[in-house]
């Protein structure tokens, strides 16, 4: 049985990265209504989150 709670405390992990990512695709959203497609709004959020080499 898994117990319910701050499983920080047990397991030292933390969605805090995922967290921080959502929330800027969030932001990203909301800056940006006008996108003239989808496609648009996701090559957005892949080159605000691209890692450069």
């Amino acid at each position: 049985m898994i117990e319910i709670g701050p499983a920080f405390f047990s397991t030292r992990h933390s969605n805090g990265l995922v967290e921080g990512i959502n929330n800027a695709i969030k932001t990203l959203k909301r800056v940006g209504y006008g996108f003239r497609n989808f496609e648009q709004f996701r090559e957005r959020i892949l080159v605000n989150f691209l890692q450069p080499l």
